[in-house]
């Protein structure tokens, strides 16, 4: 037994698994005839890639190669494994047909796919991406191990062809797991390939889960974009709907536990098999008269308000940005179809000093002009009133969502606009 029940003192971190160590990929294949034949010539035609030397281990049945890409080398290596999609990836019938799904459900067999990432997270898992792309095209899915999700083929496809960099959050999932007793207990999965700890919310529940979500999401988000965020043992991470300060920090699990008395998920127990290696939980700064005091996340249950806002990095607020002018047409055929969109516009404040993103619902798309009613009140731009049409350009577009009633579609998913019935 890994622990002894009731002695928190004893807690030890355990060695990462491979997972953790390396970016996992299974891309699911429906037969491995000839998966080998011509792959390095497929990998090859990636943009500034170089293969520098490959093996295969006829032992192990694996290919190893040394590459160089985009001026980093990458130790990347293949190998067939049996593989079965667990049936709770099997009712999203949003990303699959009933027919992918079927496949899916019959999948037997992945071709793995592991790298070592490097200095630039997002720069490796964009060539991960491309890599599966490039090697296996007709495949309906990846399982990305590391993150522990199923990756549609068509959103891999989407981001491979861009130069654009993937978000931080594309390279690791939030799992919320959700107990009898109207707990939860949040962590995530994937972050441990970047060179970073994994993050956790503890004694969290149901009314706050999506809140905390969003915390989780913005934090993991910004250590990928700054590692080294936190070497000034806490990050200014957002402001509730009161504009309270959201100063935020991390402790390893070991010492985290000993910080609550009696926890029904996530305790413990929950760490026996798994969740035991490098992961911190997220604690809170509060004010404290001239000082801040170091509190659990609970904290501010009763002060979050319906609102919170947790920031984004400087690094994704211009990606993002990118993607909607390069994604521009895709509100065209949005606006065809008939649902609602609605555009994020960066607004020089009326100082010139700074620009304001402010949301709009679109009306009508001419070129690259477009014609959008304001659905916010600006905070600090005048002649701008809720309700009013206005007329813009593409370059001024920083963000958008497409509503539909099943789904909304943001410049990462425009594949989606593919389907049909999504209302």
């Amino acid at each position: 037994m890994l622990f002894k029940k009731n002695k928190l003192e004893n807690l030890q971190e355990q060695p990462p698994e491979y997972w953790e160590e390396k970016s996992v990929f299974v891309i699911l294949i429906e037969s491995d005839k000839g998966i080998f034949n011509n792959i390095t010539n497929k990998i090859e035609e990636i943009e500034n890639l170089k293969i520098k030397e490959q093996k295969f281990e006829t032992d192990r049945g694996t290919l190893k190669l040394t590459v160089t890409y985009n001026n980093e080398e990458y130790e990347i290596g293949f190998f067939l494994s049996p593989f079965e999609v667990h049936k709770y990836f099997l009712n999203n019938t949003i990303d699959y047909t009933k027919t992918e799904l079927e496949t899916l459900k019959n999948i037997k067999m992945g071709l793995v796919l592991y790298m070592e990432f490097g200095t630039n997270p997002k720069n490796a898992y964009h060539l991960e991406l491309k890599l599966a792309s490039t090697i296996s095209p007709t495949s309906i899915a990846v399982f990305d191990e590391s993150s522990e999700k199923l990756i549609p083929m068509k959103w891999i496809k989407l981001a491979s062809k861009t130069d654009i960099l993937p978000s931080g959050i594309d390279l690791f999932s939030v799992q919320i797991v959700n107990n009898k007793n109207g707990k939860t207990w949040l962590h995530t999965h994937g972050l441990s390939r970047c060179h970073l700890r994994e993050l956790e919310i503890l004694d969290s529940n149901k009314e706050l889960s999506f809140i905390h979500y969003k915390l989780i999401t913005s934090l993991g988000t910004t250590l990928i974009d700054n590692p080294k965020s936190l070497l000034d043992k806490c990050i200014y991470i957002g402001e509730t709907s009161n504009n309270d300060p959201v100063i935020v920090t991390t402790i390893p699990w070991t010492e985290a536990l000993k910080e609550y008395d009696k926890l029904s998920i996530g305790g413990i127990e929950d760490r026996i098999n798994g969740h035991n290696t490098q992961s911190d939980v997220i604690f809170l700064y509060t004010p404290n008269d001239k000082n801040y005091k170091l509190n659990k996340l609970s904290t501010y249950d009763s002060l979050w308000g319906n609102n919170p806002i947790f920031f984004l990095t400087t690094e994704e607020t211009n990606r993002m940005s990118a993607l909607a002018k390069e994604r521009y047409n895709y509100l065209s055929l949005a606006l065809d179809k008939g649902y609602e969109v609605q555009i994020k516009i960066g607004i020089k404040t009326t100082d010139n000093k700074s620009t304001e993103h402010i949301w709009h619902k679109l009306c009508s798309i001419k070129g690259n002009t477009f014609k959008c009613t304001l659905l916010q009140e600006p905070f600090d731009i005048k002649n701008l009133k809720v309700g009013e049409t206005y007329t813009y350009k593409k370059e001024e577009i920083t963000d958008f969502i497409i509503f539909t009633k099943k789904v909304t579609i943001t410049p990462s998913t425009v594949y989606l606009l593919e389907k049909e019935n999504l209302d």
